[in-house]
């Protein structure tokens, strides 16, 4: 069977990684063949919209399951670990892996969709949902057979100084320091917490997929979900209203601190632009939310 991605895809995956991830694209294919026979899989079929990883539905027997395929297959070991971590703590479920293929089995969630299907109509429903998955990933205990890296050492350290974010990086400097040091509690964080990483698992039910495993406060994982999705986010004509409802929404639901969560997520939105302009890619939309938030400066 031919297995096809879109050239924005190949686009992210080459700018990331360069010929591995031309010669990876190119390997495709036969790593999918290669994983079916292996475990028996059918009916695999692609997801629309693919990022940084090819992700596959499929069957086992009459199993559902999902098959993920990473080029880069040290994260595919840290992902797993994570997953493994976050079990009985509203993860999904780790079937199988290979590391020396970059594949990952997992299970598959019905009817599976995604949280940011919610996003047009009912925002403070998701957010709500939202709030339920990080009770629930926070109480995961810390791993101590596996070092997960710390936020201290993740987040970047803004040495460099690209055009785009110059106005953005005194502030977010400030932030890193302020914020680590004023640090109550250190959790195992999901660490790429955002409404496409939360699926429907049956009637008002979630699950959780693609942690990525990090140590630090847990209001880190609130900040990714506020400036998310992305663009639809910038794009709608309420965003600063729905982003204001968001801190608040989650400061009562969680007991968190409002100008804490409106700080970690200025930070943590200045790490994402900053590390995508490190990939060799548009940091645009980070710039337009960034400056949103500026404008509602707490």
């Amino acid at each position: 069977m031919y297995y096809t991605y879109s050239d924005t895809f190949a686009h992210t995956i080459t700018s990331i990684y360069g010929t591995k991830g031309t010669q990876w694209l190119a390997q495709l294919p036969k790593i999918i063949e290669q994983c079916a026979e292996e475990w028996g899989l059918t009916e695999l079929k692609p997801y629309a919209h693919l990022t940084y990883n090819y992700v596959l539905s499929g069957m086992i027997q009459r199993t559902p399951i999902v098959l993920k395929l990473r080029c880069d297959h040290e994260a595919l070991v840290k992902e797993c670990t994570a997953l493994n971590a976050f079990q009985g703590y509203g993860c999904v479920k780790v079937l199988a892996s290979k590391r020396e293929t970059g594949a990952l089995l997992l299970e598959r969630m019905i009817p599976g969709e995604l949280l940011t299907t919610l996003f047009s109509h009912d925002d403070a429903r998701a957010t709500r949902i939202a709030a339920d998955c990080i009770r629930m990933l926070h109480k995961a205990p810390i791993s101590t057979t596996f070092t997960f890296l710390s936020l201290e050492h993740t987040l970047p350290r803004f040495t460099d100084e690209p055009r785009a974010l110059a106005p953005f990086l005194a502030h977010a400097r400030a932030l890193r320091k302020q914020l680590l040091a004023t640090q109550e509690q250190s959790v195992l964080l999901h660490g790429d917490f955002h409404q496409g990483n939360i699926i429907s698992s049956g009637t008002d039910t979630w699950a959780v997929i693609d942690p990525e495993g990090l140590v630090g406060d847990p209001i880190y994982d609130l900040a990714v979900y506020i400036r998310n999705p992305l663009t639809e986010l910038i794009e709608a004509s309420n965003a600063k209203a729905i982003i204001t409802q968001r801190i608040h929404d989650f400061a009562q639901l969680l007991g968190y601190d409002a100008q804490r969560i409106y700080d970690w997520t200025y930070l943590q939105a200045v790490s994402s632009a900053y590390w995508s302009i490190e990939d060799g890619l548009d940091a645009l939309r980070h710039v337009t939310f960034l400056k949103m938030l500026g404008e509602m400066q707490r």
